[in-house]
């Protein structure tokens, strides 16, 4: 199929999704080849990032509100699953993005480690590209991600003195009034007694 024809029947299918027409009405406007092509080209991830590209690019300049429910309604997904392709859209490095498209890493997969910094991103896909299988590089993901958390749970711990006798009980709540005694300026000193106290009991009593 010629490009020129590719471009004009995918400018087609585009603007009768957005403006909601029948799914009979996009049929006949349409050939079998093209019906075709179209359920094809969907399911390409490359096409995908491709058109997400563009509903961002057109939520910037105004036209439209929004990219999740415009994406959704083209590719007729769930939002969950169009903001996986978002993370690794915006938040993932180019090289992610081609192991996705080269079926090298789930999309699931893909998207657990955007948040992470791009020295660690690179690293991952480095040992992506090692991986025989796409369920191989999922589980190395997994297993790097368990250990992220792992380290994290370390360090808050350094961080936060109130937790080093307390492994498993109210880390949130310790390291939330942690933090409030180090930044806080208008509590006073009794009050900040009272904060180390209840942690204190709170440890005592639960940490068994």
């Amino acid at each position: 199929m010629g490009n020129n024809k590719e471009k004009a029947i995918t400018k087609m299918s585009m603007r009768l999704r957005e403006e909601n027409a029948p799914a009979i009405v996009e049929i006949k406007l349409v050939d079998d080849e093209f019906s075709s092509y179209m359920e094809r080209k969907i399911q390409d991830d490359s096409y995908r990032f491709s058109v997400l590209a563009d509903f961002v690019k057109r939520k910037e300049q105004g036209e439209i509100l929004s990219i999740e429910d415009e994406a959704c309604r083209y590719f007729k997904s769930s939002e969950r699953y169009i903001h996986m392709y978002l993370n690794i859209l915006e938040k993932g490095i180019p090289q992610l993005r081609v192991m996705v498209e080269k079926g090298k890493v789930s999309v699931a997969f893909a998207s657990r480690i955007t948040g992470l910094s791009v020295k660690k991103q690179r690293a991952i896909v480095t040992q992506i590209k090692k991986c025989n299988r796409i369920v191989d590089a999922n589980r190395f993901i997994a297993s790097y991600m368990k250990n992220e958390k792992g380290k994290k749970y370390a360090e808050t711990k350094k961080e936060y003195p109130l937790l080093k006798n307390n492994q498993d009980f109210f880390p949130v709540f310790c390291n939330s009034a942690e933090a409030l005694l180090n930044n806080a300026t208008i509590l006073k000193e009794a009050e900040k007694a009272a904060i180390i106290n209840l942690c204190k009991n709170l440890i005592e009593k639960y940490k068994e």
